[in-house]
């Protein structure tokens, strides 16, 4: 029977993991706040645990209704191509859309997994390997406990984006399966930096993408603030750090695919596309190479980032390996992560018909290689010494 020691380890971890998603409550909340405007509190609460539930990795059921105008204008595809329906008049028909949306907002990732190292890593008892392990444990279970609450509080809804009416229901049982593996991979981050020889490069990665994704979230949070007002902030709030992160993969050449299909497809990805007024169809399949609009700055912006991984490293071929494996399981995460998809419905009057069917995606498995190829390259390169004090060690 564990003692009372090794107990409060277990509880230490699963208050961890409670005020982990607390503090990606807080975010989706302020986010939500800034996106939807006048929305009463209980529809903050509500869409904030929405957005918890989001970013733990569940997909959500939506539904807008308004007039086929609104519904339009809302999706993207502009006043003056209202008919989302063919055949459908448009004006003030009523529409609904309901459809299937899967999209990480990372800015409330990022904040719960910050959070939980930060508390993993100030609060580690002094009980040895086991007291870590039920600590590392105590944490997933309480991560997983709260965003079941978060995708159990209920549909978020119905609050009203100019004159559509929009609601969501997160999906509960993808909510828990996401954020097992969410505060897995933090507590078996932090079990390994703990190790030793595995500290210095979880470390230095995880600081080096946590302090992109942050200026990112910061930047775009100000920048939308100032361009597009308070939605557009709440836009940059939650998902500001999609962006650079998303652009790592494909910086270093990861293939992918983006397709888009539907009469709401032109607004899904912000162009007509191929299909025009007509329905806006986008198809396209990203290789390795960099063309076809991958910039060609990409590669050694997203080079230049993991090298910087390599600061404060050991030296030799199996410091550069550790650090593979760790810029590769990094860029793996990344993909997975920044993956998005959806789908919709549009039904007017007696008409059912499919609208969208859109998804976004890298290459996991190529992901994790060039990054751990990349990661390795890096470790090779030699690192400057530093002395006790923080100041180069010089040669004798």
């Amino acid at each position: 029977m564990p003692g009372p020691r090794v107990v409060a380890e277990g509880v230490a971890g699963v208050l961890s993991g409670l005020v982990a998603v607390a503090v990606m409550g807080v975010v989706a909340g302020v986010g939500m706040h800034l996106l939807l405007g006048g929305a009463g509190v209980g529809d903050r609460v509500r869409w904030g645990a929405a957005g918890v539930a989001m970013a733990a990795g569940a997909p959500v059921e939506a539904a807008a209704t308004g007039d086929a105008r609104s519904v339009a204008a809302l999706a993207g595809r502009g006043a003056d191509r209202p008919a989302v329906v063919p055949g459908a008049p448009g004006g003030g028909v009523p529409v609904t859309v309901t459809g299937r949306v899967a999209v990480r907002p990372l800015g409330v990732t990022l904040a719960g997994a910050g959070t939980l190292a930060g508390l993993l890593l100030l609060l580690r008892g002094r009980r040895g390997r086991t007291g870590d392990l039920v600590r590392a444990g105590g944490a997933v279970l309480g991560v997983a406990g709260g965003a079941a609450v978060c995708a159990g509080v209920g549909p978020a809804g119905p609050v009203r984006i100019g004159a559509v009416s929009v609601t969501v229901a997160p999906d509960r049982t993808a909510a828990v399966l996401g954020a097992l593996v969410l505060a897995a991979v933090v507590a078996g981050g932090w079990l390994a930096a703990a190790s030793g020889r595995w500290r210095r490069p979880i470390a230095a990665t995880a600081v080096v993408l946590a302090t992109l994704a942050a200026l990112a979230t910061a930047g775009g949070t100000v920048v939308a603030a100032v361009t597009g007002g308070a939605r557009a902030a709440g836009l940059g709030l939650l998902a500001g750090a999609n962006v650079p992160l998303g652009l790592l993969s494909w910086g270093l050449g990861v293939p992918g695919t983006a397709t888009a299909e539907g009469r709401l497809a032109g607004g899904a990805l912000g162009s007509g596309g191929a299909g025009g007024g007509a329905g806006g169809d986008v198809d396209g399949v990203w290789g390795s190479g960099w063309d076809g609009g991958r910039p060609w700055w990409l590669l050694p912006a997203a080079v230049l980032v993991l090298a910087l991984c390599r600061w404060g490293g050991g030296r030799g071929w199996r410091a550069a390996a550790r650090l593979g494996v760790v810029t590769g399981a990094a860029c793996a995460l990344v993909t997975a992560g920044t993956a998005l998809s959806a789908t919709a419905t549009v039904s007017v009057f007696f008409l059912r018909v499919p609208a969208l069917q859109a998804e976004a995606h890298g290459t996991v498995v190529v992901a994790a290689l060039l990054g751990a190829l990349t990661g390795f390259l890096s470790g090779l390169i030699p690192a400057p010494r530093v002395g006790r004090h923080g100041n180069p060690a010089r040669g004798r």
